[in-house]
């Protein structure tokens, strides 16, 4: 028997979605007294997706990047955060159903963000590592410290050599980001702390298909980000895609056979396909089909923001870039023309490009801005200082940066825990 929530007065307006797109639209909506806001995600606390790849590489602790989300919205009164996965969307009654229970809407807005692409290719979906997610960083720190330990203790040379192997499918900003972080540790801690090894058998292989590494962002920043890996010992296959993976060797279209343990995938995204919307509302990559204020072109009471979501137009037909930025300027402007009842004079959203960076590793970043592009250390404290104010809370940027501030004085690696379920893990959950 479904329960359904319902609330008089005011209109009832339901986002699917806790990233960097839904927090910032609930925040620039939650004192408006139009709305009844209902925020919906599977976490229970908002993620610093930019820093996953720290909390991977043992620079980070998952708490530094992560926020309760009841917290940031603990004055709120018209507010409520609904823990649930969310499981269809009724578009002509416009109910949303979570869990066993049913919520209806006047305005719906999807900023759920996208999930890894593999292309159709199951093997390297079940074999593969990717970060889209803290506990996939989890995951794949616990991965990357084990392969070290177990080749620490190996003493059959192949099988320790296939252990060292870290092979990384794509070279775009995150792919970038987390071969520089595994290239310092060959590089300081490797040596340091484990004794038995010799850091020249650890290998961090990049695959990426483009040709050239973060070919999203300047030549200059290309180049440069190419030149910093190098300096680290990371090794390049450019122009190359990988073909298969059955958990112990990587093949590619070269001809390339790399027998490894862990491949960290970050080639492709791709957004999600929610039961009840039709074919028609989506695009290229699973991205729901918008217009210049971000509605459904079928369903005007359905909004989608972020990563999500795909804006065709005249100038921009491959759409926006899928950034944080992006994200949290379309949810500021959807916010402004929701809290507009004339819809005429809702506002069409235009980016605004302030620049892109991305960090390789200590005193090695890069940064595009409109008019000037540069690399190297300065690159790397502007990197530093722009992703320490957007994290949220005050006790996030104070432990991370005394965390950069150690790591990068210490180089010495302080979060290298490998957290094993106990049985207690194995018992089912409350409600289960």
């Amino acid at each position: 028997m479904n329960e359904t929530i319902s609330t008089p007065i005011r209109k009832k307006l339901v986002i699917l979605g806790c990233g960097f797109a839904g927090l910032q639209l609930s925040k620039h909506l939650d004192k408006t007294e139009e709305y009844e806001i209902y925020l919906i995600d599977k976490h229970n606390y908002n993620e610093f997706s930019p820093l996953f790849y720290q909390v991977a590489s043992c620079g980070l602790d998952s708490g530094s990047i992560c926020f309760p989300i009841r917290r940031e919205f603990k004055y709120s009164t018209h507010f409520h955060f609904c823990f649930e996965e969310m499981k269809s969307i009724d578009t002509e009654k416009q109910l949303v159903q979570v869990g066993n229970f049913q919520i209806p809407y006047d305005k719906l807005v999807i900023a759920t963000g996208v999930v890894s692409r593999y292309f159709g290719n199951d093997a390297i979906r079940d074999y593969s590592f990717d970060l889209k997610s803290v506990p996939d960083a989890l995951l794949l720190r616990d991965q990357i410290l084990l392969s070290i330990e177990k080749a620490n203790e190996c003493t059959d040379i192949e099988v320790r050599k296939k252990l060292l192997t870290f092979v990384i499918c794509g070279g775009g900003p995150a792919g970038a980001e987390i071969a520089g972080a595994l290239g310092e540790f060959k590089k300081f801690i490797i040596p340091k702390q484990y004794k038995r090894l010799d850091s020249r058998d650890m290998r961090i292989i990049v695959i990426e298909g483009s040709g050239k590494i973060i070919h999203s962002m300047s030549e200059h920043a290309s180049t440069k980000s190419a030149q910093f890996l190098q300096e680290l010992g990371v090794e390049l296959i450019l122009g190359a895609h990988i073909q298969n993976y059955d958990g112990k060797t990587v093949t590619t279209d070269k001809g390339d056979s790399i027998d490894t343990q862990t491949l960290i995938w970050t080639a492709g995204v791709e957004g999600v396909v929610f039961p009840g919307l039709d074919k028609t509302d989506y695009g290229p990559g699973n991205r729901l089909l918008v217009d210049e204020y971000n509605r459904l072109k079928n369903h005007p009471e359905i909004f989608a923001i972020g990563d999500c979501c795909l804006m065709i137009t005249d100038e921009k037909p491959r759409g926006d870039p899928q950034l944080a930025q992006v994200a949290m300027q379309q949810a500021v402007n959807l916010a402004c023309n929701l809290k507009q009842p004339d819809v005429s004079k809702w506002k069409k959203f235009s980016y605004y490009d302030k620049g892109s960076m991305a960090i390789i590793g200590r005193n090695r970043a890069v940064v595009d801005l409109k008019h000037h592009h540069f690399a190297g250390r300065t690159a790397w404290w502007l990197w530093l200082f722009i992703h320490l104010i957007m994290l949220i809370g005050v006790r996030n940027k104070v432990v991370t940066f005394i965390n950069w501030v150690w790591n990068y004085f210490s180089y010495d690696g302080n979060l290298q825990l490998i957290i094993k379920p106990s049985d207690r893990d194995k018992k089912p959950m409350p409600g289960e």
